[in-house]
């Protein structure tokens, strides 16, 4: 399982997101690499003030349209 999760988000590194947790506004980030913890499912990812931050996978939205990466 988590082979297939590091290889989605593979997929999606150097990409630009929205990144929207629940408590906070929304902001744009690049994904930089799959977290190494599976059960979590966190990603880390570059904000535009260059800070290396792990947020959770469920926050992650393409940012044309919102919608959910997974």
């Amino acid at each position: 399982m988590k082979e297939s999760f590091t290889k989605f988000i593979d997929g999606f590194v150097g990409k630009k997101v929205l990144v929207t947790p629940p408590d906070f506004e929304p902001i744009y980030a690049k994904v930089d690499s799959a977290g190494n913890n599976e059960m979590l499912r966190m990603v880390n990812v570059i904000t535009a003030d260059g800070k290396k931050v792990k947020v959770s996978v469920d926050w992650i939205r393409n940012p044309k349209t919102w919608a959910p990466i997974i």
